[in-house]
């Protein structure tokens, strides 16, 4: 692969790394002065080719998720000269990116609820082609962790299905560990400061089965047999 042309001062250093299999390309992060804002760039894996696209105004805990001719990512207001490390990021949105387009004809698939910029919602790729949400919903004047599942539709808007809420608390945890279909394993400290593990159900809000319960030491890792 080429390098990028960039000045040397510039300092860039590679933070991530997405594979599609399916399309032969490698979607590539990268930062620049330490900071933690990325562009992304991407590569033909079998000619080391660069393709012409390019996504900006990425964060280090964003995700790109491949899907049909393009990914899914989620990126940031841009942030203002000089404060690019000292202001909340603000203005998190889910877009589907088709390769060969540019990032500007990108349509917004879902916009972070919170403005401030003080929750900001994760996704990942679930074995049964979903993707799962950790994000936050607000009813009246008070805000809940949600965690939500959605169809996987090339490039297409959709709903979040929401089949688990608790209360916005940053030392709460809902870490997703496997995957039976419509059931998926939780590692959970909620109501559980030692950690549990639990199952919940996509079709049934809040229907959680107790796999584990909390003992009075901490519960470290979860891994899943057969």
């Amino acid at each position: 692969m080429k390098d990028f042309q960039h000045k040397k001062d510039d300092n860039p250093s590679y933070n991530s790394i997405s594979v599609s299999e399916e399309l032969d390309l490698v979607a590539v992060g990268i930062a620049y002065e330490g900071r933690d804002w990325r562009e992304v760039h991407f590569y033909n894996l079998n000619s080391g080719e660069k393709l012409m696209d390019t996504l900006n105004h990425l964060r280090i805990s964003s995700h790109i998720i491949w899907n049909g001719s393009g990914c899914y990512y989620d990126s940031y207001s841009a942030a203002v000269l000089g404060r690019e490390s000292l202001d909340n990021t603000k203005g998190q949105t889910l877009y589907y990116h088709k390769l060969g387009s540019p990032q500007e004809e990108d349509v917004p698939l879902y916009i972070n609820p919170d403005s401030t910029g003080a929750n900001s919602f994760s996704f990942s790729l679930s074995e049964e082609d979903r993707l799962i949400f950790h994000h936050h919903i607000y009813a009246g004047e008070k805000s809940y962790n949600a965690v939500s599942y959605a169809p996987l539709i090339e490039g297409e808007s959709f709903t979040l299905n929401n089949f688990i809420l608790y209360p916005n608390d940053n030392n709460n945890e809902m870490e997703l560990i496997a995957e039976f279909g419509d059931s998926l394993l939780f590692k959970s400290n909620h109501n559980a400061p030692n950690g549990k593990v639990v199952l919940a159900n996509i079709n049934a809000l809040n229907q959680l089965t107790q796999m584990a319960p909390e003992f009075d030491i901490l519960l470290k890792e979860v891994h899943p047999l057969g």
